[in-house]
Protein backbone atom coordinates (compact mmCIF):
# COMPACT_ATOMS: atom_id res chain seq x y z
CA UNK A 1 0.00 0.00 0.00
CA UNK A 2 2.81 2.33 0.95
CA UNK A 3 4.40 1.90 -2.67
CA UNK A 4 1.20 2.33 -4.80
CA UNK A 5 1.12 6.05 -2.28
CA UNK A 6 4.37 6.72 -2.76
CA UNK A 7 3.65 6.20 -6.84
CA UNK A 8 0.61 8.42 -6.74
CA UNK A 9 2.51 10.98 -4.93
CA UNK A 10 5.13 10.74 -7.55
CA UNK A 11 2.54 10.96 -10.38
CA UNK A 12 1.22 13.82 -8.72
CA UNK A 13 4.81 15.35 -8.73
CA UNK A 14 4.96 14.65 -12.37
CA UNK A 15 1.64 16.31 -13.21
CA UNK A 16 2.40 19.84 -11.37
CA UNK A 17 5.75 20.04 -13.18
CA UNK A 18 4.13 19.16 -16.65
CA UNK A 19 0.65 20.97 -16.36
CA UNK A 20 1.00 23.69 -13.31
CA UNK A 21 -1.06 23.09 -9.83
CA UNK A 22 -4.44 24.61 -11.51
CA UNK A 23 -3.93 21.00 -13.57
CA UNK A 24 -3.65 18.82 -10.83
CA UNK A 25 -6.79 20.65 -8.20
CA UNK A 26 -8.91 19.77 -11.64
CA UNK A 27 -7.77 16.28 -11.87
CA UNK A 28 -8.13 15.94 -8.22
CA UNK A 29 -11.52 17.53 -8.08
CA UNK A 30 -12.41 14.85 -11.31
CA UNK A 31 -11.39 11.88 -9.05
CA UNK A 32 -13.32 12.71 -6.11
CA UNK A 33 -16.76 13.00 -8.04
CA UNK A 34 -15.43 10.04 -10.37
CA UNK A 35 -15.07 7.99 -7.04
CA UNK A 36 -17.71 8.72 -5.09
CA UNK A 37 -20.41 8.36 -7.61
CA UNK A 38 -19.01 4.72 -8.24
CA UNK A 39 -21.67 3.17 -6.73
CA UNK A 40 -24.74 5.13 -8.35
CA UNK A 41 -27.46 3.42 -9.55
CA UNK A 42 -27.83 3.35 -13.30
CA UNK A 43 -31.12 4.68 -14.18
CA UNK A 44 -31.07 4.87 -18.04
CA UNK A 45 -33.18 2.49 -19.54
CA UNK A 46 -31.47 0.18 -22.56
CA UNK A 47 -32.95 2.93 -25.12
CA UNK A 48 -31.30 5.53 -23.29
CA UNK A 49 -28.24 3.45 -23.17
CA UNK A 50 -28.02 3.24 -26.83
CA UNK A 51 -29.32 6.41 -27.27
CA UNK A 52 -26.11 7.92 -25.26
CA UNK A 53 -23.23 5.36 -26.73
CA UNK A 54 -24.39 6.92 -29.97
CA UNK A 55 -24.18 10.68 -28.46
CA UNK A 56 -20.66 9.42 -26.75
CA UNK A 57 -19.73 8.11 -30.60
CA UNK A 58 -20.11 11.85 -31.89
CA UNK A 59 -18.75 13.32 -28.94
CA UNK A 60 -15.43 11.11 -30.10
CA UNK A 61 -15.59 12.14 -33.81
CA UNK A 62 -15.65 15.64 -32.80
CA UNK A 63 -12.60 15.24 -29.91
CA UNK A 64 -10.89 13.24 -32.77
CA UNK A 65 -11.45 16.19 -35.17
CA UNK A 66 -10.82 18.85 -32.77
CA UNK A 67 -7.31 17.15 -31.90
CA UNK A 68 -6.48 17.39 -35.26
CA UNK A 69 -7.60 20.78 -35.99
CA UNK A 70 -5.52 22.04 -32.93
CA UNK A 71 -3.00 19.47 -34.11
CA UNK A 72 -2.29 21.25 -37.57
CA UNK A 73 -3.43 24.10 -36.72
CA UNK A 74 -0.32 24.35 -34.57
CA UNK A 75 2.00 22.80 -37.55
CA UNK A 76 1.09 25.55 -39.80
CA UNK A 77 -0.18 29.03 -38.32
CA UNK A 78 2.33 32.07 -39.10
CA UNK A 79 1.80 35.89 -38.07
CA UNK A 80 1.79 37.84 -34.85
CA UNK A 81 1.71 36.34 -31.62
CA UNK A 82 2.60 32.80 -33.39
CA UNK A 83 4.93 31.03 -30.68
CA UNK A 84 2.61 31.86 -28.14
CA UNK A 85 -0.75 30.41 -30.44
CA UNK A 86 1.61 27.52 -31.35
CA UNK A 87 2.02 26.37 -27.60
CA UNK A 88 -1.74 27.62 -26.28
CA UNK A 89 -2.81 24.91 -29.95
CA UNK A 90 -0.35 22.25 -28.36
CA UNK A 91 -1.86 22.26 -25.11
CA UNK A 92 -5.21 21.61 -26.78
CA UNK A 93 -4.69 19.10 -28.93
CA UNK A 94 -2.84 17.05 -26.29
CA UNK A 95 -6.12 17.54 -24.05
CA UNK A 96 -8.67 16.83 -26.75
CA UNK A 97 -6.41 13.81 -27.17
CA UNK A 98 -7.13 12.88 -23.67
CA UNK A 99 -10.80 13.76 -24.01
CA UNK A 100 -10.73 11.03 -26.48
CA UNK A 101 -9.56 8.53 -24.59
CA UNK A 102 -11.97 8.97 -21.73
CA UNK A 103 -14.73 8.70 -24.22
CA UNK A 104 -13.85 5.07 -25.88
CA UNK A 105 -13.80 4.37 -22.04
CA UNK A 106 -16.39 5.36 -21.03
CA UNK A 107 -17.98 3.96 -24.40
CA UNK A 108 -17.08 0.65 -23.46
CA UNK A 109 -17.75 0.92 -20.08
CA UNK A 110 -21.17 1.34 -20.77
CA UNK A 111 -21.18 -1.70 -22.99
CA UNK A 112 -21.07 -0.09 -26.77
CA UNK A 113 -18.04 0.20 -28.98
CA UNK A 114 -16.34 3.52 -29.83
CA UNK A 115 -15.89 4.39 -33.67
CA UNK A 116 -13.49 2.43 -35.37
CA UNK A 117 -12.71 3.69 -38.99
CA UNK A 118 -12.36 6.98 -38.82
CA UNK A 119 -14.03 7.08 -42.28
CA UNK A 120 -17.13 7.52 -39.85
CA UNK A 121 -16.13 10.58 -38.00
CA UNK A 122 -17.55 12.89 -40.88
CA UNK A 123 -20.88 11.30 -41.25
CA UNK A 124 -21.71 11.44 -37.00
CA UNK A 125 -19.46 14.11 -36.13
CA UNK A 126 -21.66 16.98 -34.31
CA UNK A 127 -19.08 19.70 -35.16
CA UNK A 128 -17.44 18.81 -38.30
CA UNK A 129 -13.93 19.43 -39.28
CA UNK A 130 -12.66 23.02 -40.31
CA UNK A 131 -9.42 22.52 -42.65
CA UNK A 132 -7.78 25.40 -42.30
CA UNK A 133 -6.95 28.12 -45.38
CA UNK A 134 -6.06 31.04 -43.89
CA UNK A 135 -2.47 30.42 -41.94
CA UNK A 136 -2.66 33.54 -39.61
CA UNK A 137 -2.66 33.45 -36.49
CA UNK A 138 -6.13 35.23 -35.97
CA UNK A 139 -8.19 33.16 -38.70
CA UNK A 140 -7.03 29.73 -37.28
CA UNK A 141 -7.27 31.15 -33.70
CA UNK A 142 -11.12 31.95 -34.82
CA UNK A 143 -11.58 28.68 -36.36
CA UNK A 144 -11.22 26.84 -33.23
CA UNK A 145 -12.55 29.44 -31.20
CA UNK A 146 -15.99 28.03 -33.46
CA UNK A 147 -15.14 24.88 -32.80
CA UNK A 148 -15.25 25.38 -29.17
CA UNK A 149 -18.59 26.85 -29.27
CA UNK A 150 -19.89 23.84 -31.03
CA UNK A 151 -17.85 21.33 -28.61
CA UNK A 152 -19.67 23.24 -25.63
CA UNK A 153 -23.34 22.94 -27.05
CA UNK A 154 -22.60 19.15 -27.68
CA UNK A 155 -21.45 18.29 -24.19
CA UNK A 156 -24.20 20.58 -22.57
CA UNK A 157 -27.02 18.64 -24.80
CA UNK A 158 -25.13 15.39 -23.21
CA UNK A 159 -25.70 17.00 -19.27
CA UNK A 160 -29.25 17.54 -20.19
CA UNK A 161 -29.60 14.16 -21.92
CA UNK A 162 -28.58 12.84 -18.76
CA UNK A 163 -30.00 14.89 -16.43
CA UNK A 164 -28.63 14.03 -13.13
CA UNK A 165 -28.66 10.07 -14.29
CA UNK A 166 -25.84 8.22 -14.14
CA UNK A 167 -23.27 10.09 -12.52
CA UNK A 168 -19.97 8.71 -13.77
CA UNK A 169 -20.95 9.82 -17.06
CA UNK A 170 -21.96 12.93 -16.48
CA UNK A 171 -18.79 13.34 -13.95
CA UNK A 172 -16.55 13.08 -16.99
CA UNK A 173 -18.85 14.96 -19.83
CA UNK A 174 -18.58 17.69 -17.01
CA UNK A 175 -14.72 17.19 -16.48
CA UNK A 176 -14.89 17.74 -20.16
CA UNK A 177 -17.27 20.24 -20.78
CA UNK A 178 -15.17 22.52 -18.41
CA UNK A 179 -11.81 21.99 -20.30
CA UNK A 180 -13.63 23.09 -23.17
CA UNK A 181 -14.75 25.97 -22.04
CA UNK A 182 -11.26 26.88 -20.61
CA UNK A 183 -10.35 26.32 -23.79
CA UNK A 184 -12.72 28.77 -25.61
CA UNK A 185 -11.34 31.43 -22.61
CA UNK A 186 -7.78 30.81 -24.01
CA UNK A 187 -8.20 31.27 -27.62
CA UNK A 188 -10.54 34.58 -27.09
CA UNK A 189 -7.82 36.01 -24.94
CA UNK A 190 -5.08 35.55 -27.55
CA UNK A 191 -7.59 37.05 -30.35
CA UNK A 192 -7.87 40.31 -27.60
CA UNK A 193 -4.11 40.41 -27.71
CA UNK A 194 -4.40 40.13 -31.53
CA UNK A 195 -6.58 43.11 -31.40
CA UNK A 196 -9.66 41.39 -33.03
Amino acid sequence: MNEWLWGLGGVAVGVVLVHGLGYLTALARWFKRRCSCLGATFTLTPAETTALIAMLNRALADEWFAFYQYWIGAHVVAGSLAMSVIAELREHAEQEFEHAGLLVERIKQLGGTPLLDPAEWAIVSNCGYLAPRDYDSKPVLEQNVQGEICAISSYTSLLEFLNGRHAVTAGDVTFILAQEEEHKRDLQGLLTKLGK
